[in-house]
């Protein structure tokens, strides 16, 4: 997941069944005072049947030089904002499971939506906008390599939250799908 029991609703704990739903995130992008990047997100969510409702608006404010959200020890600039932009996909199953981190931490929906596989994608996507995350630990990793085709990822993934920190371990599992990785499913420790 990315931080995985955040699946559906963006709420830890809560799940929701994959079905054919377009979600789109606007996102509009400025350059703050002292070159901060702020990135504002409308999300909106529509269903087959043509429904269609705000579910999120929030900001996060991300420095392009700042310590990347997935704690690897790089500027954002130079690990997880290329993914999120989409001039570099993740390489391994690792770096989606950290660029899927970082998109919570960020915000970016439209990310996490395309690096879901489409046989578990959520119907639709709310993150909390209390929620932070805060720090990513990457416990163990099984394959998911340059050249494998499937790889899991445990971890934990730490919050602050209106109800104080928290953490959520989990192992995600990991398929490679036309050339790219893709989130296929957590299981909640």
């Amino acid at each position: 997941s990315a931080p995985g029991a955040l699946l559906a609703s963006g709420v830890p704990g809560e799940h929701a069944e994959s079905s054919d739903t377009v979600t789109r995130a606007a996102r509009t992008i400025r350059v703050g005072r002292w070159g901060v990047v702020m990135i504002l997100f409308q999300v909106v969510s529509c269903s087959v049947a043509g429904t269609a409702r705000m579910s999120a608006m929030f900001e996060r404010d991300i420095d392009p030089s700042t310590r990347c959200p997935c704690l690897s020890e790089l500027p954002y600039s130079e690990c997880c904002g290329p993914a999120h932009s989409g001039r570099s996909p993740a390489a391994t199953a690792e770096r989606l499971m950290r660029s899927r981190f970082s998109a919570y931490a960020v915000g970016d929906v439209d990310y996490l939506l395309a690096t879901w596989h489409p046989s578990t994608r959520p119907t639709e996507l709310t993150l909390d906008p209390t929620v932070r995350w805060t720090r990513l630990d990457i416990v163990a990793r099984t394959r998911g390599g340059m050249l494998d085709t499937e790889g899991t990822v445990e971890f934990v993934a730490h919050f602050r939250s209106a109800d104080g920190p928290g953490s959520q371990h989990e192992n995600s599992t990991f398929v490679r799908d036309a050339a790219q990785w893709r989130y296929v499913s957590g299981v909640v420790e």
